[in-house]
């Protein structure tokens, strides 16, 4: 069917979108559900992407808690897929989106906190996603703060939090990430 998705993906994807997931369901099982049906819809038209965010607006308060205790999870595939639904959604709202101004202060507050290293993993691969929606000058800006903290904080916890964003910037930025190497490196 996604191979010739003009030709089966409204048939096939009708009772996908209409169905109801328990929300203690087989997360890495219901997480693949957003890969296939980001890749067999077909692309949409440029004038109905607005039209698509007024439609989402009223669901973004809903949806980020959830993506919030998704990055949490024990299972590092579902921290994951958190992440990149969160970066999609930050990419298809728009940073302005309300909800979402509190998101990048939410995520930095949870790199640095003495919680387990599952929550800051999680954290700094939900900012790793967040920055490079938001792009090179928003990284400019922290990096000099994420690289200090993680060179010179007291807490362990502070310092392993920011060394394992590191670690996932150049997997999300690439050659954004590249210009800033010579600042990150020395650690």
């Amino acid at each position: 069917a996604t191979n010739q998705s003009s030709k089966f993906s409204d048939r096939f994807l009708a009772p996908c979108f209409f169905s109801l997931f328990a929300r203690d369901g087989p997360r890495p099982a219901l997480s693949t559900n957003g890969d296939f049906l980001s890749h067999a819809r077909p692309p949409i038209p440029a004038e109905t992407k607005n039209q698509n965010r007024q439609d989402m607006a009223p669901y973004v308060p809903l949806l980020l808690p959830e993506l919030q205790k998704a990055l949490f999870d024990p299972l590092p595939d579902v921290r994951a897929t958190a992440a990149r639904a969160m970066g999609a959604v930050l990419r298809g709202m728009g940073p302005e989106e309300s909800g979402l101004s509190q998101l990048l202060p939410w995520l930095l507050s949870a790199l640095r906190s003495e919680g387990s290293a599952v929550e800051r993993s999680g954290a700094a691969q939900g900012l790793a996603e967040v920055l490079a929606v938001l792009g090179e000058a928003q990284l400019a800006q922290l990096l000099p703060s994420l690289v200090d903290a993680a060179r010179l904080s007291r807490s362990p916890f502070v310092r392993e939090g920011h060394l394992t964003l590191l670690r996932y910037l150049p997997a999300t930025m690439e050659a954004q990430f590249r210009a800033h190497l010579g600042e990150a490196l020395p650690l």
